[in-house]
């Protein structure tokens, strides 16, 4: 196998940002499927009790929250990839950037 070292001097900025908010949208996606249940079993566990107006404020909510969360996550993500990119590359200018072995795979 053949392998030979390339590297990394420049990072698309834009391109990291969407990969990135991409990535963080979609694992907070999966914790929001647990919000949007726990809020569907406060909403029915408090149907019947005197507080039923409470439970399903409560239960409401976390399904907002559950929307909600991955488009804040997403936009933080493309947010912090762009300035970790744009550092990235400014310090790779510096240092040359990382150094990484690949191989040809056929």
């Amino acid at each position: 196998m053949m392998t030979s070292k390339r590297r990394v001097i420049s990072v698309s900025v834009v391109q990291a940002g969407l990969v990135l908010g991409g990535l963080y949208a979609f694992i907070s996606l999966i914790f929001s499927v647990f919000l949007v249940l726990f809020g569907v079993i406060a909403m029915a566990s408090g149907a019947g009790s005197s507080d039923a107006a409470a439970a399903m404020g409560g239960g409401l909510g976390m399904i907002v929250i559950a929307i909600v969360i991955p488009i804040a996550y997403g936009a933080a993500g493309f947010i912090g990839g762009v300035i970790m990119a744009a550092v990235y590359n400014m310090i790779a200018k510096m240092t040359g950037g990382i150094e990484v072995t690949v191989a040809e795979v056929m």
